[in-house]
């Protein structure tokens, strides 16, 4: 049993030190190879560091101006660049396939120096091994315990390639949604770990091992670090990361923007197409729920649905209604039975897209119609907890910043520091006599002594200070008509007052003068007034001032008063009254005001008008849903008057001139026929 032992021993002994030859051999090979391939490295390095001289040198002189060139490119227009053989987006084109060319290169030459060094390292451990086993298990690397040094050579090899692997498909493709990036560079931050790891446990590094260790750590650096970026890159899109500290949102009723549009919910117009291939078909009709749908649709982006519904909504819904619907629609549910993935694509292309238009049209009522709130506690406290509730859930990582800048927003709002009407660049000093005016003195004296510059002036102030509160609550469902209209449109019945009351007084201050020549003078001054409002365009005291001249008890008085106007004053007159020609629905003042350039306040029956004519030409629902069609244009006419409203005068207010222009003192229709025809009646028999 001995001899066989013996025998077997003895055999094996030729067989150890054949195979140590061998792999002897294999790592003289491997230790040639990677001599020949870092001196390939080196040449290719200094290939690309010649051609990247030549290539920038050659570019900077195609795109190159002399100092002369650039002065004489200066007096030009356009500058036309000499004609060369080469050109700068062909050379840039080639400098940048040569520069990658090369960086590939590089890169692979150097991953096969680590594999080959790996290999290397491999082959080295088991020659280590066998003579460990010939010399009865005697360790020659007392500094390394054998189970790790055994582990190492084992993995060492694999670790290396799942490096040069997971660098490889970076290069092709990388992880596509945000959460399989963060995946990705766990994973990638947990090779580096084990690699440092390896590195540290080998004693007295040679300077191929330090070259290695070089590399592959900096590569992995720069992959985790490419990573970062495009997570941050993502982040700023909207792409959503899952934070598990926070719980998902469970919808605790059914989401009432599952159903699907049908005939029953939304119809659209056959022949209205939008002008953005974006924003869809035009809605002709719709139920609510599919307005607010719409309005925060993730495919389609039409504003227009959005100003027209924030300017209409109030004539078929409350405020309180719409953010109910709007919180409702944030809150997206995601369907039962997805797989990650398609929960992941669910959230990135439908949730989020929906949730920020959420954002958006909130923030929008906020700026534009912040009107809605004000007044109304319940309201504003409704919305400061729906808002400050959407961080509380498991959304995008803008969820929180969006939440805030909409607190924000609306702390700035209620504070009056919202949306700021801009001011006109007219700024001059108010035009009064030398020792000033006083209360008493108009009271004593009227405004005859004034100057109707300045007059002009402080009417305007007035009007639009009046004109600027209108709202467009205030322009539906004719309220301005109703019998509670001092409720349903306090601003407008303001500014109609407003009118009547100049056209009174223009009448009364005319007639109260019984000799001709002062009513002359009188009648000339309103016009010189008219005049003014006119090139301030104030149409509103325009047209009063107008009105005051043309009522009948003025206007009778041919023979006694206007027939001793000039000419000149005649013509301006005239001038006037063919603006406000009612002849093809009043069509000069229309164009006028389309072209007038702000501030400008307009004569705003020209719009009550329209949106008399359009409420009474549409009904306001269609089949049991909401005429959008008819809100469309009413927003239209409606956003017009906002227009107007942007844009403020900047004139210096003269208190008691404002004081008396504010409380005009006039007389009804009948004593002014009183007074007119005696007058007549004077002139008759002197």
């Amino acid at each position: 049993m001995a001899s066989p032992a013996a025998g077997d021993g003895v055999a094996d002994v030729p067989d150890l030190q054949t195979e140590m030859r061998r792999l002897q051999e294999q790592v003289d090979e491997s230790f040639r190879q990677r001599e020949a391939l870092l001196q390939r490295s080196r040449q290719l390095e200094d290939e690309n560091q010649r051609l990247r001289s030549v290539v920038t040198e050659k570019f900077n002189l195609q795109i190159g101006i002399s100092g002369a060139d650039k002065k004489g490119a200066k007096s030009r227009r356009f500058y036309k660049p000499r004609t060369h053989t080469y050109s700068p987006v062909d050379d840039e084109k080639r400098y940048l396939e040569t520069m990658m060319f090369l960086a590939e290169s590089n890169a692979d030459l150097r991953y096969r120096l680590v594999r080959l060094w790996a290999e290397e390292q491999a082959l080295r451990d088991r020659i280590k091994s066998i003579e460990r086993n010939q010399q009865d298990g005697e360790s020659h690397d007392a500094d390394i315990p054998a189970d790790l040094l055994d582990e190492l050579s084992g993995s060492f090899v694999q670790l290396v390639q799942s490096i040069g692997a997971a660098s490889a498909s970076r290069s092709v493709t990388g992880p596509s949604t945000l959460k399989e990036k963060k995946d990705a560079r766990q994973k990638y931050e947990a090779l580096l770990r084990q690699w440092q790891t390896a590195i540290s446990h080998t004693p007295n590094p040679t300077t191929e091992e330090k070259f290695v260790h070089e590399v592959l750590e900096q590569r992995l650096t720069e992959i985790i670090a490419n990573i970062r970026k495009e997570e941050t890159q993502a982040e700023g899109k909207g792409e959503f990361v899952i934070d598990e500290d926070l719980p998902e949102y469970e919808c605790k009723e059914p989401y009432m923007f599952d159903v699907e549009d049908s005939a029953d919910n939304i119809r659209f117009s056959a022949d209205e197409v939008s002008g953005n291939a974006q924003a869809g078909p035009q809605i002709r009709c719709a139920t609510l729920n599919k307005l607010v749908e719409r309005m925060t649709h993730e495919k389609y982006q039409d504003l227009n649905i959005r100003y027209a519904f924030l300017l209409t909504y109030r004539s078929f819904a409350e405020p309180a209604e719409l953010l109910d619907k709007l919180i409702h629609r944030f809150y997206v549910p995601i369907p039962p039975n997805m797989t990650p993935k398609e929960i992941e694509f669910f959230k990135a292309k439908k949730q989020a897209p929906i949730q920020i238009k959420v954002f958006s049209v909130l923030k929008c009522w906020l700026s534009d119609h912040f009107y809605d709130f004000e007044g109304d506690a319940n309201l504003k406290q409704k919305f400061i907890e729906c808002v400050d509730g959407m961080k509380k859930y498991r959304h995008g990582p803008w969820t929180a910043k969006s939440s805030s800048q909409l607190l924000k927003l609306y702390k700035r709002m209620e504070e009056g520091e919202g949306l700021q009407v801009q001011t006109s660049n007219i700024r001059e000093r108010p035009i009064l006599p030398s020792g000033g005016i006083t209360s008493a003195d108009l009271v004593r004296n009227g405004i005859f002594n004034l100057s109707p510059v300045e007059v002009a002036r402080q009417l305007t102030l007035i009007d639009f200070k009046n004109f600027k509160k209108i709202r467009p609550w205030e322009c539906l469902n004719q309220g301005w008509t109703k019998k509670d209209k001092h409720i349903l449109a306090p601003s407008i019945v303001r500014i109609a007052d407003r009118f009547n009351q100049i056209s009174r007084w223009v009448a009364t201050e005319i007639l109260k003068c019984e000799e001709t020549s002062k009513r002359v003078t009188a009648v000339k001054y309103f016009i010189k007034v008219a005049q003014q409002c006119h090139q301030l365009h104030n149409y509103n005291s325009l047209y009063g001032i107008f009105s005051g001249l043309n009522c009948t008890p003025v206007f009778r008085l041919q023979k006694t008063t206007w027939s001793q106007l000039s000419k000149r004053k005649m013509e301006v007159y005239d001038k006037i009254k063919d603006l406000f020609a009612l002849k093809d629905n009043q069509r000069r003042l229309r164009e006028e005001l389309k072209y007038a350039v702000a501030p400008c306040i307009p004569h705003l029956a020209i719009f009550l008008g329209d949106l008399y004519f359009i409420e009474d030409g549409n009904k306001d629902m269609l089949d049991s849903m909401i005429n959008f069609f008819k809100r469309r244009k009413l927003g239209s006419v409606i956003e017009m008057i906002k227009c107007y409203q942007l844009t403020a005068y900047q004139f210096e207010p003269v208190g008691p001139l404002q004081e008396y222009l504010e409380n005009l003192e006039s007389m009804d229709e009948d004593p002014l026929y009183a007074i007119s025809y005696r007058i007549e009646e004077r002139a008759k028999n002197p």
